[in-house]
């Protein structure tokens, strides 16, 4: 799980960039696509599957960070994948 977490802060660092850079934001689209590529398959599924509800990149990665929670024994801390253990 140690890499999904370095994964994940790396690929907002990457739209963080892009961002700052660009002055532009990032669409909704390429970062759920890059969530969804950074998952095992049961939970892309579970977000392609739930996507009317988790329709922005912070609701999925919510639903991420929770699942990871929840499953992995790990717990979220404030701020963009900060992940401490129980």
């Amino acid at each position: 799980m140690e890499s999904f977490q370095g994964c994940l802060e790396k690929w907002e660092a990457l739209i963080g960039r892009y961002e700052r850079k660009s002055k532009k934001q990032l669409d909704e689209d390429v970062k759920l696509a890059g969530l969804e590529a950074l998952v095992p398959d049961v939970l892309e599924q579970h977000l392609l599957m739930s996507g009317s509800r988790l329709d922005t990149f912070e609701k999925a990665r919510e639903d991420v960070c929770l699942f990871v929670e929840s499953k992995m024994g790990l717990k979220l801390k404030d701020g963009p994948a900060t992940f401490h253990s129980k």
